[in-house]
């Protein structure tokens, strides 16, 4: 089971989630209990202007949950990742993301929609979908390429591979890297209150300005909609079910590049 939960100190929130048994991976809902934590903070806290979104453990997510992924047929538009991202970035409140151990997958595109990513530098992070044999969204991948551009985007995407939190600082994908977990957090909640002592309207509506500006030329939807048949063709694909198949029997996936099995 995963769990949520809220603390709040002045005009600062935590908003944690757990799911210890498999590494802080993010179930549907984990994310709908993260949306409405969300949602009661800014309808019932009016004093909260900054949220600290963090794991618990020492980790903050592994990704997605792989035996959740749902089947081709199922595979809707919009998941519950993706409202929980818009979501966080429509929020007037400040986001910011707390990151140590791993944050892969679902969990970093998460982590990509808060304002401000903060890291351990020997946390490691990446975009996983090469080695599911899956296609990512189109909002996720938009929202890495803001951070990173698209030479890093490529990388990451093409390869998988996991970056360290010091080289996640290095190429923009956080805004720093601290030594251990206790420099993390005290940084992390220096920020969080030396923001929270900014006036509100204008941060709210700086975010909200900002946030125009990175979405001023959208992805037309006639092309996100054929990226999005893209997905459901991964799901159904033979690497796909290998890749579920292997990690299931904890080898490495023998991936053929064939679309169905």
């Amino acid at each position: 089971m995963g769990s949520v939960e809220t603390r709040l100190d002045g005009h600062v929130a935590t908003l944690s989630f757990a799911n210890p048994a498999q590494r802080g991976a993010l179930k549907p809902e984990m994310l709908r209990d993260l949306r409405t934590g969300l949602a009661r903070l800014e309808g019932q806290y009016p004093d909260v202007r900054v949220v600290v979104l963090r794991g618990s453990d020492g980790v903050f997510s592994s990704g997605y949950a792989i035996n959740r992924i749902p089947e081709p047929d199922a595979l809707p538009v919009k998941d519950e990742i993706e409202e929980l991202c818009e979501v966080i970035e429509a929020s007037p409140l400040v986001l910011i993301a707390m990151l140590e151990g791993t944050a892969v997958g679902a969990s970093l595109d998460i982590a990509c929609a808060c304002d401000i990513r903060f890291a351990t530098s020997s946390c490691r992070m990446g975009i996983t979908p090469a080695k599911l044999g899956i296609v990512y969204t189109v909002a996720g991948a938009a929202r890495l390429h803001r951070h990173v551009g698209a030479a890093w985007t490529r990388a990451l995407f093409f390869t998988g591979d996991l970056v360290s939190g010091e080289e996640a600082a290095r190429i923009g994908l956080v805004s720093a890297a601290f030594g251990d977990a206790s420099d993390l957090e005290r940084h992390t909640y220096d920020l969080a209150e030396r923001i929270a002592s900014r006036a509100p309207f204008s941060v709210a509506s700086s975010k909200r300005i900002i946030h125009e500006l990175e979405h001023a030329a959208p992805v037309k939807t006639g092309v996100a909609l054929d990226l999005h048949e893209l997905r459901r063709v991964a799901l159904r694909s033979a690497d796909a079910q290998e890749a579920r198949a292997a990690f299931k029997e904890k080898r490495p996936p023998r991936f053929t590049g064939k679309e169905s099995s």
